[in-house]
């Protein structure tokens, strides 16, 4: 069936008002169809052309951070219409399909107004949904303006500030973390002025109740992280606590009488609720945002630098401090600087795509960045996602800017590893090896090779978007027990429906609720805890792009038991081979795969990357573990609050106090009461489901990691035993060739000196009588001289005592000589010492490689000087003839006037 963004027509099949208005119908069309609309689809429509009008005024205008944006797609957009229509002349738009507004006023986002936000609302009378009027959308799509719920102050106007009645509850949530906002709630809830803090945190003894609800214990207090801190380590502290809003003196007054006046107890009727959860992000989002805060982080220790004097620096703040517009005109150069080293560079890598810097790192991101449409229709679609990217990030780009480092600041949203390992300044390497990211990330070896657009395994790889997982944080309060107010953020830049989120589920789960499924504000916070706490274990609802991340790690950690079974089983029959060899005359040569032992590089990165499931895993289990505790902290404290007489006697161990069958009243508040601690019951179960399955994915992540530690020490026995076994072998051999040695040495010592004889006496010389020996007289004096020689050889080198004689005769004969002569005392005395004659050396070097340097340094001095000593010469002629010129235009001009008087 069609519906929204289709070709086809599909009235019958509407799924959203705003995204069949404004993406559907043409600007004829919208206005019949906004007649056939409701009061609150109507209103839902002016909102949102509220929202696009301001973000075209800021978009026109050219505001800081959205400069060209606008501007580069209007030029496109333009050209690419010209262009269409000179190759269709027959065709023209049709002049009466103008834009067609409703008269909406608007206001150019800024701090004041929450840039453009709203925060969501959810009314309830008894345990039946309830919409009230004013506002656009039903129960429970009601919206109000942030700029409506926090900063007006008229009590009749605003719904916080308006008192609940009997039997009613209601819900507000802020679409961030922001501090200054939820002071500013709970400010208007009690109908007073923002409260400030000094630098103690001191209370006085006047306290509005506002400041008594967020006074330090409970607030600012819990606040992780200081400036010195990276700014992910900033979060609250996980817990739920009650919060007593009597003074200290009038609780200590009543400790001893828990009963008040009216017959009933004294209960504390506020609790306060930080919880951590996992969501996701689109990897990037989260790195524009990221890239965002660093630029927010630099800027402000610079305008720091400016502003805050130094010791070092004595000179006053005013002849340091550079004014905005000077700083402004310094970095708007410093910026068209880097856009023309960027553009030279980018030509350079264009042009030489062979040269030495086109292969580095530098010039392929460069070359991406330079990956633009070279069609006039391509540049619009590309400029238009700039522009829609831009426009979607708009207001969450200025919330960080405005309020990530004020006082009391925003809290930003943190992946995985920032929320554990918060002591590290950067985790953008982290983040992207996350296993969710490695699972959802296109890889070159995964995308089907043919590349055409009907491939459905190319259209599957081409639509992955790589995702990572973050922790975001729920704020609650319960007050007065009919008022709960939420903070906790929604995705980056998400401004239509976001089927993962959070507050989309709650509504959705509001939505469908029975008769008495919610009958108090505490039922309706245990719905927010529950949809917080299971936004990856709830596979029924299918998001457009939510990470199945608990699929993921299962594939994860089935893909490496897969691969360390099939290296297990390569092992083996290696294993058998290398066996089967031994028992041959094969060596380990012969054989080609034993290599493969010695290499451990496919185990170790599977080991790895089963490592990083499972710091991820605990990571996740961290989390559950102290979503379990917050849980059960918030289960007590209900129970305290609603249940106090059955509380008080679990405690003290009395009996429950007698209801009498015609109180009505008691009855349903002890039905709401029983409700209440049975939801609680099953959002607990829940939680401790989702703790048992990661759980078991943790355990089967920690059986293959022991499989892998296995292998790979078996890998490394069968090493050693490769090498013990070498060693053996060539020990064996050297045993054998041993006798073949010493023959050989054998017939060597008989025939060198035979050789050495028989040369020499082969020699011409008169000595050797002439030459007239004959035959027989040679080899007499041959083979008495060789055999000499060979029966002292072999008696020094088999008889211990006879080589140690020599040794000895050699040894005190040399050092007689040495001793007597002095040789000796001169060595000592010279002491040569290898470190010290390198010291020496390298002293020696660079002494004459220093006085190169000065050599040439003074002839360029004297080269500058000379060339300086010229320029000044040539100066003073050029002011000598001037001077020379000016004086004979004088005289000239003397005569001249003579000449006239004359």
């Amino acid at each position: 069936m069609s519906t929204c963004i289709s070709s086809t027509a599909h009235n019958g099949s509407v799924r959203d008002i705003c995204l069949h208005y404004f993406g559907c119908l043409r600007e004829a069309e919208r206005e019949e169809f906004f007649d056939t609309l409701n009061p609150h689809q109507q209103l839902r429509i002016k909102t949102e052309e509220q929202r696009i009008s301001r973000l075209k005024a800021v978009f026109d205008n050219e505001e800081e951070g959205t400069e060209g944006i606008a501007r580069q797609f209007k030029v496109s957009f333009s050209r690419w219409r010209a262009d269409y229509w000179n190759r269709h002349p027959g065709l023209r738009r049709d002049e009466s399909d103008e834009e067609v507004h409703h008269n909406v006023a608007y206001k150019i986002p800024c701090k004041g107004n929450g840039f453009g936000l709203y925060a969501n609302m959810i009314f309830f009378h008894g345990s039946l949904p309830n919409t009230i009027d004013g506002y656009p959308d039903k129960f429970p799509h009601q919206k109000i303006s942030i700029e409506d719920l926090l900063y007006n102050k008229d009590a009749l106007k605003n719904p916080l500030m308006r008192k609940c009645g009997d039997n009613e509850f209601r819900y507000f949530h802020l679409p961030a973390n922001n501090m200054e906002w939820v002071e500013e709630a709970i400010a208007r809830y009690y109908n007073e002025d923002r409260h400030g803090y000094d630098g103690l945190f001191r209370r006085t003894e006047d306290s509005s109740k506002a400041e008594t609800l967020l006074r330090r214990e409970f607030w600012r207090g819990q606040v992780h992280g200081d400036r010195n801190d990276a700014i992910h380590a900033r979060h609250m502290r996980p817990g739920c606590f009650l919060i007593h809003m009597r003074p200290r003196s009038d609780m200590i007054s009543k400790s001893t009488n828990m009963e008040n006046s009216n017959g009933g107890y004294d209960r504390p009727a506020n609790l306060v609720l930080f919880m951590p959860y996992l969501h996701w992000e689109t990897d990037s989002r989260r790195a524009r945002f990221a890239e965002k805060t660093l630029q927010i982080s630099q800027k402000y220790k610079r305008n720091e630098l400016t502003q805050t004097p130094s010791p070092t620096n004595p000179q006053p703040l005013e002849q340091v401090r550079l004014s905005r517009d000077d700083d402004d005109h310094i970095y708007d150069e410093f910026h068209s600087l880097e856009r023309a080293v960027d553009s030279k560079l980018r030509n350079e890598t264009r042009n030489n795509p062979q040269s030495k810097f086109s292969k580095t790192h530098l010039a392929r991101s460069l070359a991406s960045r330079a990956l633009q449409p070279k069609t006039v229709l391509g540049r619009t679609l590309y400029y238009a996602s700039v522009l829609r990217e831009a426009m979607d990030c708009y207001q969450d780009e200025r919330l960080l800017a405005d309020y990530l480092l004020s006082d009391p600041p925003l809290h930003p949203r943190r992946t995985l590893d920032q929320s554990y390992y918060w002591v590290l300044k950067d985790t953008a390497k982290r983040d992207r090896d996350q296993v969710v990211y490695r699972g959802t990330v296109p890889r070159k070896g995964l995308l089907c090779s043919c590349s055409h657009p009907g491939c459905r395994h190319y259209q599957e790889n081409h639509r992955k978007i790589p995702r990572i997982l973050m922790v975001d944080q729920l704020w609650l309060w319960v007050l007065d027990g009919n008022t709960l107010i939420t903070a906790f953020p929604k995705r980056y830049g998400r401004n239509e429906p976001d089927p993962s989120s959070v507050y989309e589920n709650i509504k959705l789960r509001l939505e469908y609720v029975g008769m008495n499924e919610v009958r108090s504000v505490y039922d309706l916070a245990l719905v927010v805890i529950d949809e917080c706490s299971k936004v990856f274990s709830d596979q029924s609802k299918a998001a457009d792009m939510k990470p199945h991340a608990m699929d993921i790690f299962s594939e994860a950690i089935a893909k490496i038991t897969y691969y360390q079974s099939v290296a297990h089983d390569h092992l083996l029959l290696i294993c058998q081979e290398l066996s089967s060899a031994y028992r041959s005359e094969y060596t380990i040569e012969d054989i080609g795969k034993a290599k493969n032992v010695f290499d451990l590089n496919p185990e170790g990165s599977l080991s790895r990357e089963i490592k990083d499931i499972l710091d991820e895993l605990h990571v996740m289990m961290d989390i559950k573990t102290i979503q379990r505790r917050v849980l059960r902290d918030f289960n007590r404290n209900v129970e305290h609050i609603i249940a106090n007489p059955l509380a008080m006697s679990k405690t003290t161990g009395t009996a429950k106090p007698k209801r009498t069958a015609e109180d009505h009243f008691q009855e349903r508040l002890e039905l709401n009461v029983k409700s209440t601690l049975q939801f609680a019951s099953t959002v607990t179960a829940g939680l401790e489901d989702q703790a048992t399955d990661l759980k078991d994915l943790e355990t089967r992540a920690e059986r293959v990691e022991t499989a892998l530690e296995s292998l790979l020490s078996l890998k490394q026995q069968q090493a050693s035993l490769l090498l013990a076994r070498e060693t053996i072998r060539q020990a064996e051999d050297a045993a054998r060739q041993g006798p073949s040695i010493t023959l050989f040495t054998i017939i060597t010592v008989i025939f060198l000196p035979l050789s050495f004889v028989v040369s020499i006496f082969g020699m011409n010389a008169a000595e050797f009588n002439g030459g007239l020996w004959t035959v027989g007289q040679e080899m007499k004096l041959i083979f008495s001289i060789s055999i000499g020689i060979i029966v002292f050889a072999f008696v020094i080198a088999f008889n211990a005592l006879t080589r140690e004689l020599c040794y000895y005769i050699v040894q005190i004969s040399w050092t007689t000589f040495i001793t007597s002569t002095g040789l000796y005392t001169f060595w000592m005395d010279f002491n040569p010492d290898s470190r010290a004659v390198s010291r020496r050396r390298t002293e020696k070097a660079r002494w004459m490689k220093d006085s190169a340097r000065t050599k040439k340094s003074r002839q360029l001095k004297e080269k500058n000087d000379r060339q300086m000593q010229k320029l000044k010469e040539e100066h003073d002629r050029q002011i000598e003839k001037l001077l020379e010129m000016q004086k004979r235009g004088l005289k000239e001009d003397g005569r001249s006037m003579e000449s006239e008087i004359v």
